[in-house]
């Protein structure tokens, strides 16, 4: 006679039933620093987002022995500082929705630029090591209660690949200190990985600078905030190196040598209004435009763009060259994209042609709609003259709360492409075919007058 079948009963050991956690590998740490961040100049302005976040008016980073691999990097700021708790309940957390609950900064009211609080772990692909001090009050809210010196050391070899990261111990010092002390927060990235040679500093110098946003208004004082905006400036430092040369603080001031300065501002609904001002013989004039074209899904948003033509002509009154020009063009030039105060790579880097701009230049044959069509008259190919990339120096200013159809992937390298994209992209296309065409005609007309 067959045994009985017991039924429902567990292959191995243990209950039946029950309940399963994840648990997070070390490997984590890994992806989110070393994989996910491919590039030291992403790394890099990641923590200086962080400390644009942390409502800093500027951020010192100084390297130190960094020609050879073993060298530090420090990274100083004099915002806010990192309240103990927010450490240890933020900070020390993957993945929280600190940023997204609290998307503006308590002090200036800027939108936070650090979204995805990978700065942290970005420091990982730069060193070894890493030491946070950081002085803040013990609670912004209760400032009575004074402040305190908070000190971490990381040292990344610990988060071993299979280890469970809640396994790995972190250990930290606290200290009181008087309440007069300046606020801020100190990164020390101990034992870099990789050597910086000359190129290496131009290149990440060069990344930088295209962080800062030339569009104007950023010292205004938000709605919400307590303070106005003081602006926020980058400041590199090479005490004991031959990279010295490379030391300051990184501008923009080239800018003001611009034959014309092109300004585009969409509405929410849409709508889109061009400026254009330019020099002409010693003169200030300025011109506008309302295009017929709508792009409803972009949201409000605006760009400013410098335009440097090369011809000696319109820079006689200025101490500036073509060969000035070239030489910025190569550093500087292209139309880039900030979200949030900061810059998107890689928009408007060497070799990318995000506004086609490139590739209708050698083609010469450009076409562009009926209202350019009228403006341009036809005695003339204006499109001809359709500035290239490097002639072009400028921002497209986005925001998460203004273009909510517009985001960034997950690597901080490039926009979601879809129709709101393409949108944006018609919107600044459609202000440069404009500025071709006045550009076009005022040569004209300056070569009738000659």
């Amino acid at each position: 006679m067959a045994r009985k079948r017991e039924a429902d009963k567990p292959t191995g050991s243990g209950p039946a039933t029950g309940t399963l956690q994840f648990e997070v590998d070390s490997a984590l740490l890994l992806q989110l620093g070393e994989e996910l961040v491919a590039k030291r100049s992403v790394a890099m302005g990641e923590l200086i987002k962080n400390a644009y976040d942390a409502d800093a008016s500027n951020v010192i980073v100084e390297f130190k022995g960094v020609s050879r691999k073993g060298g530090e990097i420090s990274v100083l700021d004099d915002g806010t500082g990192i309240p103990f708790a927010k450490l240890q309940n933020t900070w020390m957390r993957i993945a929280t929705s600190e940023k997204q609950d609290r998307p503006i900064s308590e002090l200036f009211g800027r939108p936070r630029a650090g979204e995805k609080g990978i700065g942290r772990f970005a420091t990982r692909r730069l060193a070894e090591e890493l030491e946070i001090i950081t002085t803040a009050f013990i609670d912004p809210r209760e400032p009575a209660r004074g402040k305190e010196e908070t000190r971490i050391h990381f040292v990344w070899a610990d988060f071993q690949i299979g280890k469970d990261i809640q396994a790995v111990p972190v250990r930290y010092q606290r200290s009181p200190v008087p309440q007069e002390r300046a606020s801020g927060t100190l990164l020390r990235l101990l034992r870099t990985r990789e050597e910086w040679t000359a190129d290496d500093v131009e290149k990440l110098r060069r990344d930088l600078v295209r962080l800062i946003s030339p569009l104007p208004g950023s010292t205004r004082k938000r709605p919400g905030a307590k303070r106005a905006d003081p602006g926020f400036d980058i400041i590199l430092e090479f005490p004991d190196s031959e990279l010295g040369r490379f030391a300051g603080t990184l501008s923009r001031d080239f800018l003001e040598h611009a034959y014309a300065v092109l300004k585009g501002d969409l509405s929410g609904k849409g709508e889109a209004r061009y400026v254009l001002q330019f020099r002409d013989r010693g003169r200030q004039k300025q011109l506008t435009y309302t295009a017929s074209a709508k792009f409803p899904s972009v949201g409000e948003a605006a760009f400013k763009v410098h335009f440097f033509p090369a011809r000696s002509e319109f820079y006689k009154d200025k101490d500036f060259s073509t060969r000035s020009i070239a030489a910025v063009s190569r550093e500087h030039g292209g139309i880039g994209i900030t979200y949030d105060g900061f810059r998107v790579p890689p928009y408007g880097e060497e070799g990318n042609d995000w506004l086609k701009l490139d590739h209708d230049r050698a083609r010469r044959t450009v076409s562009f709609s009926d209202d350019l069509r009228r403006l341009a008259g036809a005695s003339f190919r204006p499109m001809l003259l359709l500035p290239g990339s490097n002639q072009l120096f400028g921002l497209v200013a986005l925001s998460r709360f203004d273009n909510q159809d517009i985001r960034q992937l997950a690597n901080r390298e490039g926009l979601r492409q879809n129709d709101a994209f393409q949108q944006l992209q018609r919107f600044v296309r459609k202000g440069i075919d404009w500025l071709t065409v006045m550009y076009a005609r005022h040569t004209e007309e300056r070569r009738r007058e000659d």
